[in-house]
């Protein structure tokens, strides 16, 4: 049995206000979230809240200590526009004079959203370090993941959309 033309008519328009809806929200919690395309460019260059990189993490302390030991905000550095707290004095000198040795990759958003092609935040405390590079991840789902994948290139494919962005 056909449907009415002004039937069909209203279900279409039903439907494109959900689909419309759907895609709305799905927006507004990504961008909470911090998840957008890359593309769009609606990110800082370094992941930061209220001017502090990495939610006032040491980025020396991963390479050396190998643990995530928070800053504090007496001994900063500004980089790249943002504020960069230290454990120590040492660790302070040693990211100066090379602070992308130390400072995580891909400005400190989760390297699994950077391989799919989006900007999402890192989670200092979920992190990993690969051929002496720093990455973050958004969770511990998204660590597992990203590190499964190593053996496939996922780190020259998060490389590849972080830089054609």
């Amino acid at each position: 049995m056909k449907m009415p033309a002004d039937v069909r008519s209203r279900n279409g328009k039903i439907l494109a206000i959900a689909v419309a809806a759907f895609v709305l929200v799905a927006v507004i919690q990504g961008l909470r979230l911090g998840f957008v395309p890359l593309s769009w460019g609606w990110y800082s260059p370094y992941y930061e809240k209220d001017g502090v990189a990495i939610e006032g993490y040491d980025p020396v302390a991963y390479h050396l200590g190998s643990n995530a030991q928070l800053g504090q905000a007496s001994i900063r550095y500004r980089w790249q526009d943002v504020d960069w707290y230290f454990d120590s004095a040492e660790h302070k000198a040693l990211f100066h004079t090379a602070p992308e040795k130390y400072a995580p990759q891909f400005g400190g958003y989760c390297a699994k959203a950077v391989s799919s092609g989006f900007s999402g935040g890192g989670n200092p405390r979920v992190w990993h370090i690969e051929n002496g590079r720093l990455y973050f991840f958004f969770s511990d789902g998204a660590k597992e993941s990203w590190l499964a994948e190593l053996d496939e290139g996922i780190v020259q494919r998060s490389e590849a959309n972080w830089f054609k962005r």
